[in-house]
């Protein structure tokens, strides 16, 4: 799958992008299912809108920072083929909400790494019955915290929730109701928003690749959008681009020269309505700027991510050793998560002006004109 411009977050050469289908259900009896489709979703460089709270990090040359908005409801999965290109295998360690969709456990900022288990339980340090199970915890323990490209089948390096019992994946879901989300339940108030993502780079690059089968995903042949951004060139109002043999479109509605419909808000909100995008400049007058501290209150609204239907999909076990790794992250995305209407009003507060790119040749006279 091919991700358009605007819908695709990447730090230092590694990427990851986020799809959003609605929540599988399932009716009267659970069941395992299989892969939910592509639904992929448009995300949001925080450092770009002026409206951003504080409390959401900036990015770094080594931490990109993003925004996308999320409805009550909607199933997630994250898609890190893309990395299939690079030229080394990489660990992918994913937190969400601050605990590791994997193990549950928390997450350590100041010490994030990979980790296996095989002999003794991490936390009890008690060794471990058949099959990793440590009888203080009462499960089996995976064998690491992380995703590996090196043990997943090429086309395969997705993650669609947490891990549950026999191994089968429970879809990650978007939800209002605040006791269902996991991180809620296992963390409580330390919980957070957003989710984390680390990659590691192995140590030395990987064998040339060979044609293999990819596992393909069924969905949808049309997303649709309110959300602002950018993009392919416009086609008669759709977005154009292929994947998996099929046509994929996504849909622009535009509301004017140089603005953007924001269709989720209600009549009491027109203040939020649409910003002028055409100079590329925000407005920073005092009005708006009061406008924006409304917009700070406006995100109190939250949503939990809990665990959903089961997704037929397996973590594979990483038959590298930690030392094949980098010790230290070769770089890590944050995505912040509000609810459609939330996100709506930070985007119509407008983006920051580009900044200047000046080089050692500013100033001096440069050209070949006659």
């Amino acid at each position: 799958m091919r991700y358009p411009p605007g819908h695709i977050m990447t730090i230092n050469g590694l990427s990851a992008g986020l799809n959003m289908p609605a929540g599988v259900v399932d009716d009267g009896e659970e069941t395992v299912h299989g892969l939910p489709p592509y639904a992929i979703q448009p995300v949001y460089r925080v450092d770009d809108y002026i409206a951003c709270p504080e409390s959401w990090v900036r990015s770094t040359n080594a931490m990109a920072s993003y925004f996308v908005a999320v409805e009550n409801g909607m199933g997630a999965w994250f898609d890190f083929n893309m990395n299939n290109r690079h030229s080394h295998h990489i660990a992918v360690v994913i937190y969400i909400q601050g605990i590791n969709p994997l193990t549950g456990q928390r997450a350590d900022p100041n010490a994030l790494r990979l980790e296996q288990y095989s002999k003794n339980c991490p936390v009890h340090d008690i060794p471990f019955e058949a099959d990793r199970y440590c009888k203080e915890c009462s499960y089996n323990w995976p064998p690491q915290n992380y995703l590996a490209s090196a043990a997943t089948e090429f086309g395969n390096l997705w993650l669609d929730g947490f891990l549950g019992q026999d191994g089968i994946i429970r879809q990650f879901l978007f939800t209002a109701e605040k006791m269902r989300g996991i991180a809620e339940q296992l963390i409580g108030e330390d919980r957070v928003w957003a989710v984390g993502i680390a990659f590691f780079e192995m140590k030395e690059p990987k064998p040339k690749p060979k044609a293999e089968h990819v596992r393909r995903r069924s969905g949808s042949t049309l997303i649709k959008s309110s959300m602002p951004h950018t993009g392919p060139k416009l086609d008669g109002g759709m977005i154009r681009f292929t994947g998996l043999g099929r046509d994929r479109s996504i849909k622009r509605i535009a509301a004017g020269p140089g603005k953007e419909s924001l269709g989720l808000l209600s009549a009491d909100d027109t203040k939020f309505a649409a910003v002028d995008t055409s100079s590329g400049a925000a407005d920073d007058s005092p009005a708006r700027r009061a406008d924006r501290e409304a917009v700070s209150e406006f995100l109190l609204e939250k949503l939990e991510i809990a665990a959903g239907a089961q997704i037929r999909q397996r973590v594979h076990r990483d038959p590298s050793s930690l030392e094949a790794y980098k010790a230290e992250p070769s770089g890590m995305i944050v995505l912040n998560y509000v609810p459609k209407a939330q996100a709506e009003a930070l985007i119509a507060q407008g983006r920051r002006e580009e900044p200047l790119r000046r080089s050692f040749l500013s100033g001096v006279k440069v050209g070949n004109e006659k």
